[in-house]
């Protein structure tokens, strides 16, 4: 107890210390010999960045908000959750020292939560979630609602979606030739819709449904003045639980988390995990009409990615209509995943680029009775 009650003072004395010795000498006017009137303003130090930050912890969920001021963050129309920016302030010398102690003890910016629900709302901040109505309660009317999303700076080139929830309902299971799996208007419809009215991404931005709960995708929403995007959901005409909270990063032209043009998914890290949307462990039925890129970043010291269906995991791989444990290339004729390049072993000679099964075998060879691994090595 007694160390604690002494941290204030050895505090206060080093700053005294440092005070009078700014007084004896940098506050002298040597030309009277008497000392210059002190200016001193807390605030005029504090200087901080509008970084990310988080909010939540434990067993709540993980939010990111930015680093405001508490008064841009109301001016925004966002909400304080948090402190942050509780650091060093951006300069340090001896006349704010004391600036520098409560900043880092209190931290002088919120952590600035930005939200909307209301149908026909307009998102203009980074890191803005969009939620349905009412959320977290589920939306059970038939209204149709869309979002627009703007660009909140010059050098925005791409949104990321996440879809931190995201629960419609899906579509009929029954054969893609009766329109099975395809997310029409006569079942709920997720479609993005790019008002860059030029850009090619328009075209393969697909329409999903379903759960898609942890995907992500990207949007090329254009650098002009005025470019923006449109999230649309329609509903069937029947009463049903639909929740969705999905956050939207708007990523900076030429960064390190710009994906390459054309890429709807960008994977990162050594390892990981994808699925086709709408994808549940007890149910075979993909959705149809997908036709999308997903590219994997090269990381540091690796040249070459390989794929393998996930274990212990019904109906990991199992696309496409043909009766073969495993099929490959020409075989594979209505759905199948593309693999570039694709060989048994890193390096090694093209053997395949198309793969299929509906018996959840992922192989080179036409009825394969186990799983193969699939190697694809960069091209650069």
């Amino acid at each position: 107890m007694r160390f604690q009650h002494l941290i204030p003072f050895l505090i206060f004395g080093i700053f005294s210390t440092l005070v009078d010795g700014s007084e004896n000498e940098d506050n002298k006017d040597h030309s009277t010999g008497k000392k210059k009137e002190k200016v001193f303003s807390l605030f005029s130090v504090v200087q901080f960045r509008n970084t990310v930050c988080a909010i939540g912890s434990g067993a709540s969920r993980i939010r990111n908000g930015t680093c405001l001021k508490q008064s841009e963050c109301a001016d925004r129309g966002g909400s304080g959750r948090a402190n942050c920016a509780s650091g060093y302030p951006k300069f340090f010398n001896k006349t704010n020292i004391f600036a520098y102690f409560c900043f880092l003890c209190l931290g002088f910016g919120v952590c600035c939560f930005f939200a909307i629900q209301t149908c026909g709302s307009v998102a203009r901040e980074n890191c803005t979630y969009i939620q349905n109505p009412g959320f977290p309660t589920p939306y059970r009317v038939l209204t149709p609602c869309s979002y627009t999303i703007q660009r909140c700076s010059n050098n925005v080139c791409r949104l990321r979606l996440d879809f931190e929830m995201f629960t419609t309902f899906e579509p009929a299971g029954t054969i893609e030739t009766d329109d099975g799996g395809v997310c029409n208007p006569r079942w709920d419809q997720f479609s993005v819709q790019n008002l860059n009215t030029g850009n090619p991404m328009n075209s393969i931005i697909p329409v999903i449904c379903g759960e898609n709960t942890g995907q992500h995708i990207y949007i090329d929403i254009g650098n002009q003045d005025g470019d923006s995007a449109s999230l649309n959901f329609a509903f069937r005409q029947e009463q049903r639980d639909r929740v969705w909270d999905i956050k939207v990063t708007q990523i900076p032209c030429n960064t390190i988390d710009d994906p390459p043009a054309g890429c709807l998914q960008y994977l990162k890290g050594t390892s990981g995990r994808f699925t086709t949307f709408n994808f549940n462990i007890l149910s075979s039925q993909h959705l149809g009409n997908q036709n999308y890129r997903i590219c994997i970043r090269r990381e540091l010291g690796h040249c070459c990615i390989q794929y393998i269906p996930c274990a212990n995991e019904a109906n990991s791989f199992s696309i496409g209509g043909t009766n073969l444990k495993s099929a490959v290339d020409t075989d594979c004729s209505t759905d199948y995943i593309n693999i570039p390049n694709a060989s048994n072993t890193c390096g090694g000679a093209n053997l395949s680029q198309r793969f299929c099964s509906k018996m959840g075998i992922l192989g080179f060879f036409n009825n394969a009775n186990a799983n193969t691994e699939v190697c694809c090595k960069y091209n650069y």
